[in-house]
């Protein structure tokens, strides 16, 4: 398995499908939302998280990888607007992304057997102004 071509094309395909609902590109440096820029919301960050793999005796390794996309949004002074109103849509085509088409499993043009979300973990309102989405997402890779 080689990690950063996969993580470098999962960043390139969400950037190109989605890229356009932040201001800001997927970046692969995490930042804390109180250190982003009242001008740069809604935006987004790529981790890559734990890996666990899967031996079996006379069979490739299969290695379970965990990617999190985490959203982020800000309000600002308009107290008229729920700040995870911003995020829902866009946690909603994400995620959609993640989950076969037509029966074909999303692959990353081949460098991955399958993605699969396991998860979204929300802030549930106690920001305030602010609102944070984590998508967790399994990457399958067989070696």
């Amino acid at each position: 398995m080689t990690r950063e071509p996969i993580m470098e094309a999962l960043r390139a395909a969400l950037q190109a499908q989605f890229g356009a609902s932040f201001k800001a590109p997927l970046a692969r440096k995490l930042k804390h939302w109180k250190d982003v820029d009242g001008g740069d919301f809604p935006c987004w960050f790529l981790t890559q998280g734990n890996e666990s793999p899967v031996a079996t005796t006379r069979v490739p390794t299969i290695w379970s990888m965990t990617i999190d996309v985490y959203l982020y949004a800000f309000t600002g002074a308009d107290s008229s607007i729920t700040p995870m109103s911003y995020l829902n849509p866009l946690v909603d085509s994400i995620t959609g992304w993640f989950e076969p088409t037509n029966g074909v499993e999303q692959t990353l043009g081949g460098l991955v057997h399958r993605c699969r979300n396991t998860g979204v973990e929300t802030d549930a309102g106690v920001l305030g102004d602010h609102a944070v989405a984590i998508i967790s997402t399994t990457l399958i890779v067989a070696t």
